[in-house]
């Protein structure tokens, strides 16, 4: 089954490239996943996040914005899917 690519208008891209990832955001994606799951290459599951979501979640809010604002990932990043 192919997968539906939603496009939104550039009205709301350029709303949503102004305001920085909240750490709510970030923990409401994390708690998506699946449990006993790592989403990618680095091991790491939703229990290590849950487990330890107070202690890091300024910090993973600043990464994701920064990879954002530079628009550049890790080169695994680049081939995960």
């Amino acid at each position: 089954m192919a997968k539906t690519i939603r496009k939104i208008s550039p009205i709301t891209y350029a709303k949503l490239e102004k305001q920085p990832i909240t750490p709510e955001e970030t923990h409401a994606a994390v708690q998506k996943g699946g449990r006993n799951k790592a989403p990618g290459s680095d091991g790491i599951g939703l229990e290590f996040y849950t487990t330890n979501w107070k202690i890091i979640k300024e910090g993973i809010a600043e990464i994701l914005n920064q990879m954002f604002l530079q628009r550049s990932t890790t080169r695994s990043r680049n081939t995960e899917i």
